[in-house]
């Protein structure tokens, strides 16, 4: 939120969504690894959850696959501590999505969403190759707000 973006509330994400992320174990971490002192290295400095729940909404939007494609991996929160971004540290988060957890998981496709005012994060996954398919509105987290949404597919690397 450092950037005046509005994409999250006080209310979203909110402490217990978080904790379930943690229960379920699809939040993941991202610690600084060039940090010299031990407490430092245990600072979370970037988050990201990787699950296959699609918001009922993405039912609206013309994937290139079903919404009821087994096989898709849905990012959510991917988020950076205000005093480390910039550092690349979403970067390294969504490459893990995608070149490791998605591929082990063998996940064929990736979905994400983000707020339509959030340019540089509409700019950053555009980089990364995901598409814009479409947009939608998701009142139970903002009454008004467009929403755009990206996918991608996963290059599945060939088993042996």
């Amino acid at each position: 939120k450092s950037e005046q973006i509005e994409q999250w509330t006080s209310d979203y994400p909110s402490r217990q969504s978080l904790e379930r992320d943690v229960h379920s174990q699809t939040l993941f971490t991202y610690h600084l690894p060039e940090s010299e002192s031990e407490e430092d290295k245990k600072v979370i400095v970037g988050i990201v959850v990787l699950n296959d729940i699609q918001e009922d909404e993405y039912k609206q939007v013309p994937w290139s696959t079903p919404v009821s494609h087994p096989k898709t991996l849905c990012i959510h929160r991917l988020a950076t501590h205000p005093n480390y971004q910039r550092r690349g540290i979403a970067n390294e988060l969504i490459k893990f999505a995608e070149t490791q957890y998605a591929i082990q998981h063998s996940f064929h496709t990736i979905r994400l969403d983000t707020f339509y005012q959030n340019k540089p994060a509409r700019s950053f996954y555009e980089s990364r190759g995901y598409r814009l398919v479409g947009n939608i509105k998701m009142p139970k987290y903002r009454e008004d707000d467009v929403y755009c949404c990206y996918e991608k597919h996963v290059e599945l690397l060939p088993t042996s």
